[in-house]
């Protein structure tokens, strides 16, 4: 990336309206090919280095449809910002978004800023963070379990990450935009050699492990466990060790205080028998 360190980024943020979330697959599918419109547009192909896009689908309260956008960071030519010519306003990417949507009965909604060029870069994380977030919030998943359920089966087999140009390469499971947009048009034959992956609560360690088939060895997983197992068996004997010794302690104390009272009292008990009692007669 040293060569485009002239470049400039935008954080860029498309939506659209919002729709009922058994329609979700459907809607982000138009949303991709919108997508895939506007990067092959002469303007996009001139200015655009690469970038980097995820998906967000958020709820709403009231009338509990879905919200999916688009998340986008682009890094931009340098000349970009030279002219009016090559800057494009925010209508303009609005109305370039719904141009490649293919919509007139209403303007979406588009974000676009400049990720501020400073030497802690600090903006630039921010920007990288708010685009690599989470796709769905976590209030949303309990919100309402229907609704979250639904939008998991919208959004199986999606590919809710993609990049492009010289960002290509940039996540190491990275897919290309081509392979992102294509739609699955044949059902993977699974069968019944399903690869099953069933969990199991350990009490010791307050979590759940992966239960391995009996033909998988995981070695690495089993030292760790029985490593941890020991060091929790350890711990509970030092525990039971230490108990232990403030029992032998407090009784030990008990003792000491006991002969200490049998000494007193034997004491107490000589000095009275000194005493000379006068007999008195009556």
């Amino acid at each position: 990336m040293e060569q485009y360190k002239s470049g400039r980024w935008l954080f860029l943020t498309l939506t659209v309206k919002n729709c009922n979330v058994e329609q979700l697959n459907e809607t982000i599918g138009k949303m991709n090919n919108a997508f895939r419109k506007m990067c092959k547009r002469k303007h996009f192909l001139k200015y655009n280095l690469g970038f980097v896009k995820t998906i967000e689908v958020t709820r709403n309260t009231k009338d509990n449809t879905a919200h999916p956008h688009f998340h986008t960071l682009l890094l931009q030519k340098s000349t970009y910002f030279k002219s009016k010519k090559s800057y494009m306003t925010q209508y303009e990417w609005a109305e370039l978004w719904r141009d490649c949507l293919g919509i007139n009965d209403y303007l979406p909604i588009v974000d676009i800023r400049a990720v501020k060029k400073t030497k802690s870069s600090e903006d630039l994380v921010d920007a990288v963070a708010e685009t690599l977030k989470y796709a769905v919030k976590p209030s949303d998943m309990i919100a309402d379990r229907d609704w979250f359920l639904e939008m998991t089966n919208q959004l199986f087999k999606s590919r809710l990450l993609s990049t492009g140009g010289v960002l290509k390469n940039s996540f190491k499971e990275d897919v290309s935009e081509e392979e992102m947009l294509l739609e699955d048009e044949q059902e993977d034959q699974e069968g019944d050699n399903l690869n099953l992956i069933t969990f199991n609560w350990y009490k010791s360690l307050f979590k759940y492990r992966r239960k391995l088939n009996d033909d998988v060895e995981n070695k690495d997983d089993s030292k760790a466990y029985l490593k941890h197992k020991h060091k929790t068996i350890n711990a509970i004997k030092q525990r039971i060790q230490n108990k232990q010794d403030e029992r032998e302690e407090r009784d030990k104390i008990i003792k000491h205080i006991a002969e200490i009272e049998a000494l007193v009292k034997a004491k107490m008990k000589e000095e009275i028998d000194k005493i000379d009692v006068p007999t008195v007669t009556i």
